[in-house]
């Protein structure tokens, strides 16, 4: 499944707007990804597994305490 985000977004509690996020990703990382595990680790190109990626962001919203109904 793809969305698409406007890169004018700036979320308050960010401060910053999408495209800017994105393109400090892009200064720091080799990979084609903007969410990568890095070329060193366990893939030559850098990709996460998206099992990999849904168990963090499930992870990262429980501890936000955001509940699904």
């Amino acid at each position: 499944m793809k969305i698409a985000l406007p890169l004018s977004l700036t979320p308050p509690s960010m401060g910053l707007r999408l495209s800017t996020v994105i393109d400090r990703c892009r200064l720091v990382s080799r990979s084609e990804y903007l969410i990568s595990a890095g070329i060193r680790k366990n893939r030559p190109n850098g990709s996460i597994h998206p099992d990999s990626l849904t168990k963090k962001f499930v992870a990262a919203r429980k501890f936000t305490g955001i509940n699904l109904v």
